[in-house]
Parts: C-alpha cells; sequence; structure tokens
C-alpha cells in the first residue's frame, strides 16, 4: 500500500533518526502537542509494512488509557493513509494488531504489579522495535526489561533487520531526564541514541485554543507542557525550589 505521510519538520529529524543505522533508541516530545503520538503510530505502520514478519510491541503505564488515545490515533491514521476493511486485523481481546504481510503490533500495559514485580509477563516476547508512549508515566524497570525484548525476532527473510526503540514523553524528573534530556542539554548522549524535542509551537496544526488553554493553566502545568522545562520540580518535599535556584543571581 502506497501513502503519503506528511511529517512536521521535529518528525521529520527523528524519521531521519529512525532511518540512520547508528540509532537504535529515540526519545521525542518534552511537551504536549509535538505530534509524539502521531510519530509513533507512523513508525509503527511503516515498520510493519516495510518488514514483512516484523513484531513490534506500543506501550502504555494503563492498557486503557492505551487503546483509548494511542490505539484511538492509531486506527484514525489507518483511516487517513487509506485502510479499508480487511488491511489489517484487530484481536481486542489479546491486544494484537495483524498484518496481511505476517507483521504484528502488540499492545502492552507497562504498570506495576505486586503481583507480577519481575515483569515476567514480557519475558518471553521476541520484538523487533518497541515504543512506549508517555515513558514517563511507565516504570524505568518496566522500560529496562521491555528493551531486553528487542532484537530477539530481527533476522526477517534472511535479512537482518535494525532493532529500534522509541520513547514519547513529557517533561519528567525521572529516567526520561536521565536518558534522554539531561545528556543532550550536556552533548553526552551515546552514539547510538538521538534525542529530539519537540514543543507546541512545533506544530502548526494545533488549534489555538489548545495553545490558549496551555497558557491560561496553572504554572506547574505551563511549565512542562508548554514550555517543556524539564528541570521544573514542584515537589513539596524538595530541600530547593527550581524557582528559588533560579533567582540566585537576582535575590539580594
Amino acid at each position: 500500500m502506497e501513502a503519503v505521510i506528511n511529517l512536521l519538520p521535529k518528525q521529520s529529524l527523528a524519521w531521519d533518526a529512525w532511518e540512520s543505522p547508528n540509532i537504535t533508541e529515540l526519545g521525542y516530545g518534552g511537551a504536549a502537542g509535538g505530534g509524539k503520538s502521531r510519530l509513533g503510530c507512523y513508525l509503527a505502520i511503516t515498520i510493519a509494512e516495510m518488514y514483512p514478519g516484523s513484531r513490534g510491541a506500543i506501550g502504555r503505564k494503563e492498557l486503557k488509557t492505551l487503546r483509548l488515545t494511542t490505539l484511538s490515533t492509531l486506527f484514525e491514521i489507518f483511516a487517513e493513509l487509506g485502510y479499508k476493511e480487511g488491511s489489517y486485523k484487530y484481536d481486542a481481546q489479546q491486544g494484537v494488531i495483524t498484518f496481511p504481510n505476517k507483521s504484528q503490533i502488540y499492545l502492552l500495559d507497562t504498570a506495576y504489579s505486586p503481583q507480577d514485580p519481575e515483569y515476567t509477563r514480557f519475558g518471553s516476547l521476541e520484538l523487533t522495535w518497541a515504543w512506549i508512549d508517555e515513558s514517563n508515566e511507565t516504570p524505568e524497570k518496566a522500560k529496562s526489561i521491555l528493551k531486553t525484548r528487542v532484537g530477539r525476532k530481527n533476522n526477517l527473510g534472511g535479512k537482518e533487520v535494525k532493532t529500534f526503540w522509541l520513547e514519547t514523553f513529557n517533561p519528567n524528573k525521572g529516567h526520561v531526564y536521565r536518558d534522554y534530556y539531561q545528556p543532550w542539554k550536556e552533548g553526552t548522549l551515546p552514539s547510538y541514541r538521538a534525542f529530539i524535542r519537540a514543543l507546541p509551537g512545533d506544530n502548526p496544526h494545533l488549534p489555538a485554543a489548545y495553545i490558549t488553554n496551555l497558557e491560561r493553566s496553572d504554572k506547574v502545568t505551563r511549565e512542562r507542557l508548554l514550555k517543556g522545562n524539564f528541570e521544573f520540580d514542584d515537589n513539596p518535599q524538595k530541600i530547593m525550589f527550581y524557582e528559588a535556584i533560579c533567582d540566585l543571581t537576582r535575590n539580594t
């Protein structure tokens, strides 16, 4: 199936990273409205169609939220690209999307469960690629375990396909900060990893009302989702607040 995918400039940079033979891990986002979910969906469909028999996974903390948001976007893009009934099969009970060329996409929850603290539910997966949407919400251990499953199904039809790991996220001081934002800011990202920072202003298709609502939100929401500020932290247990640190040179 031939279809035209129209990418935003920041999404194009992410696409270049995916096509690069050296980059196998990509972080994308850092604010609301930067096209995170659509980028992941475009890549998921493209990889499935390009490599028959490939197997990928889309993860999010809550499976219900994944179905209401990420999966909904995926179905919208299927329609936009001209997919008809029978172009793919969705097994809602198993959470699996199957293409005619035998490629599959699994839908996974990444939430911590006391009954499965070691995430053994990921143990038998053999994946070509994986994408965690809103990775800032996913526990770091879930991310680490799932990442070990990628690359176990990359010999497809006698051809070795590049492994690919994608995380899309909003600002957070957890693992996405340590893995992507901080090394990107310091210029110490490893050669196999890339980070593309996308803000609302990078998406000309966003409704003006959406930006207005972000501008009128509380300070925490504005700093995180509008400005993409990874450094902002309003945790009341912090010894030193972000705003006080920024004010050090002016406070008399």
